[in-house]
């Protein structure tokens, strides 16, 4: 699946003051079959890849020959395809007759790191989202946040 229909998570990465995720973990094991829904879900990393091919997932691939990303809804094409039947100056079946999507580039999954800013003592907890920051903090690196935006009004 791609980064639009799911985040994967690392829940062993989370750092937790109490027992709260672990009593939520259990309670989630005892919900869940470990044999539910075969070859999609992998219950010893908690991770679920739904199959395009399984009609009880809400997930389709994109209708372009070769393209193997995963759309919400049946018989529709990525926007990367739809752009390139735009480009193409072909009919709809013109172009799926005639093209095939080369192979996509995935990236591999690294779990999220902490937000850098602040001392060592005193880090931010939230994770990074961009260059090592946190939206908030990334937004205050660029002026946004309102503090940076009152301590220049005033001077």
């Amino acid at each position: 699946m791609n980064g639009n229909l799911a985040s994967v998570v690392s829940i062993a990465s989370q750092a937790a003051t109490d027992d709260r995720l672990d009593r939520w973990q259990v309670f989630l094991a005892g919900k869940i079959d470990p044999q539910w829904r075969e070859n999609e879900w992998d219950s010893a990393n908690w991770l679920f890849t739904g199959d395009p091919d399984n009609p009880l997932t809400a997930a389709y691939e994109c209708i372009t020959p070769g393209c193997l990303q995963v759309l919400p809804s049946p018989e529709n094409r990525c926007q990367t395809c739809r752009e390139a039947v735009r480009a193409s100056g072909m009919s709809e079946a013109e172009f799926t007759a005639a093209h095939h999507r080369s192979p996509q580039r995935f990236l591999a999954y690294t779990p999220p790191s902490s937000c850098i800013a602040g001392a060592e003592i005193k880090r931010c907890r939230r994770l990074a989202a961009s260059r090592g920051l946190c939206r908030s903090q990334g937004h205050c690196m660029i002026g946004i946040c309102l503090g940076s935006s009152r301590e220049t009004e005033g001077s």
